[in-house]
């Protein structure tokens, strides 16, 4: 099965049938955006919302088969002939067992499969019912990269979903391999009488909805950052600095020299090497018990972080309720 390409990117729909379906729909379209055409689908319970998502979206070929191990085959020689990443969507149990040969293959070959494997939620895991085994790290040490994905839920950001995916095949292009995301689904797995809105949950996904591109840069080929188009603008806005953890004394040192030339507060975390400069607010996480503090903090329009793993829980709940214009976050990891 295939269907035509479409010349402009439609945007990203907000109906979905469960909150299964809006994160099965989310990954295969970051897949999408990252070269993958190809699906191999063998049919299954669980895997409804990965098997929907799939043959709802319109760049994809899907192709079927009826047994697990030989689709596990036909997808290496689908990706061997088409020199992209090929995903491959099963349900849970034995099933996922049965692609063993298969990514083993993959991986002593380096070629570049994604295992979609559907699974129970942890509560219903090794409880006596049929297909209930432990799935996570079933094909060992195999995989390039490895993900347990969560059961969806609106309490975990849609860009987690998105960035998990950048991750992996970020990964899977410096070291060719198999990937295995593993994806708890809760009940239900099908539509009900109607689809669903979601589109408060997908709304900070901001220009991803109706982009073609992915969600981060990390598939660049680029060692280094190139110089922002609109830094320049960003720098004459409100703004705050806050410094995570960075290693080397040199950067730290730099980035509150950054912060004193634009005049931005900087917020420096204990393993920033930067904490007692005089740059610093030095009591922000008690200051953040403040309404006063917050509001004024509040102001700003653009986050510019280097270096993740902020200590202060205050200070990521502020980040994380706060509706930035521009969040920036520069980090050596993805």
């Amino acid at each position: 099965m295939s269907a035509s390409q479409v010349s402009v990117h439609p945007a990203f729909a907000s109906h979905h049938a469960t909150f299964n379906h809006v994160w099965s729909s989310l990954l295969l379209e970051e897949l999408y955006r990252l070269g993958v055409r190809d699906i191999a689908l063998a049919s299954g319970s669980r895997s409804a919302p990965l098997t929907m998502a799939a043959a709802a979206h319109p760049g994809f070929r899907r192709h079927l088969h009826f047994d697990e191990r030989g689709l596990g085959f036909m997808a290496l020689g689908l990706a061997k002939g088409s020199s992209r990443p090929v995903a491959v969507i099963m349900t849970s149990g034995t099933a996922v067992a049965n692609l063993w040969p298969a990514v083993a293959e993959a991986q002593l070959t380096g070629v570049p499969l994604i295992i979609l494997s559907a699974d129970r939620p942890p509560e219903l895991i090794d409880n006596g019912a049929n297909q209930a085994i432990d799935q996570q790290g079933i094909f060992g040490r195999y995989p390039v990269h490895q993900q347990n994905l969560p059961s969806p839920t609106p309490s975990i950001p849609a860009a987690f979903v998105l960035s998990s995916v950048d991750q992996a095949l970020a990964r899977q292009a410096h070291t060719p391999g198999p990937v295995h995301f593993n994806c708890m689904y809760p009940e239900p797995l099908y539509p009900g009488d109607d689809y669903l809105d979601f589109s408060a949950y997908l709304a900070p996904l901001g220009d991803w909805l109706h982009s073609g591109e992915p969600w981060s840069p990390w598939q660049q080929s680029e060692q280094h950052c190139p110089r922002q188009p609109d830094w320049d603008s960003l720098t004459g806005r409100r703004g705050v600095i806050v410094a995570g953890r960075i290693q080397d004394p040199a950067q730290g040192k730099a980035v509150a020299a950054l912060a004193e030339r634009l005049g931005w507060p900087l917020l420096a975390d204990l393993q920033s090497q930067i904490r007692f400069d005089t740059c610093n607010l030095v009591h922000t996480d008690l200051a953040l018990q403040n309404s006063c503090f917050v509001t004024e903090l509040a102001r700003a329009e653009v986050l510019l972080q280097f270096g993740a793993r902020l200590i202060s829980k205050r200070l990521g709940q502020f980040i994380k309720q706060h509706p930035w214009q521009d969040y920036w976050l520069v980090d050596p990891q993805p």
